[in-house]
């Protein structure tokens, strides 16, 4: 089994993300029973979302409002005491906006469009979108769980280009490491273009 990717922030908040859409989670959210079925078959299909002593157990811990979406958020507590909240993926981190409202302007946002003008067109302040934005940078790409990855068997390093005192650098990317590239093969590449 893969490791669990339940985050875990520096000051001991756990959550684990689940996919169940928002016209479900609204049934099952206020009963126990069904609840707890919808998390033991997000389990079975997908153990890799759940932290590696999901599978000795659990039961249903509590259930708060989410002061920022006035949605219900469960917590399970696990058989070693450390308990998780669960958030539905219609939901962003820190439960800060639902995703199909921030998607749009998400997506605006790799097109260069200024914090200010989001908040002109879509509403909130442009702090709201930098937060978001910002947000997104906080997980670690190392712990993500990646369900079907297909890398090409020849993909062992790539090139990095940067700026350096105004000059096009390169620089040899290999898994866990950064080379500089040789002088030669960097003229080379200059003259490429």
């Amino acid at each position: 089994m893969a490791v669990g990717i339940a985050t875990r922030s520096s000051r001991g908040h756990r959550t684990i993300c689940l996919p169940i859409a928002e016209e479900a989670y609204s049934q099952i959210v206020n009963d126990p029973a069904e609840f707890r079925r919808a998390i033991d078959d997000c389990f079975r299909r997908m153990p890799e979302l759940f932290p590696a002593d999901f599978a000795n157990g659990y039961r249903l811990k509590d259930d708060r409002m989410s002061a920022k979406q006035e949605i219900p958020i469960r917590r399970v507590r696990l058989k070693d005491g450390t308990a998780y909240s669960i958030r539905p993926s219609f939901l962003m981190p820190y439960l800060s906006a639902r995703t199909a409202e921030v998607e749009g302007p998400l997506f605006l946002r790799k097109f260069g469009v200024p914090f200010w003008a989001l908040a002109r067109v879509f509403g909130n302040d442009p702090m709201f979108w930098y937060r978001l934005e910002c947000g997104l940078g906080r997980f670690s790409v190392v712990g993500t769980t990646v369900r079907h990855a297909e890398l090409p068997a020849h993909l062992l390093a790539d090139e990095h280009h940067q700026q350096l005192d105004g000059a096009k650098v390169f620089r040899l990317m290999r898994p866990g490491r950064c080379l500089p590239i040789d002088a030669h093969f960097g003229a080379w590449c200059r003259q490429r273009g």
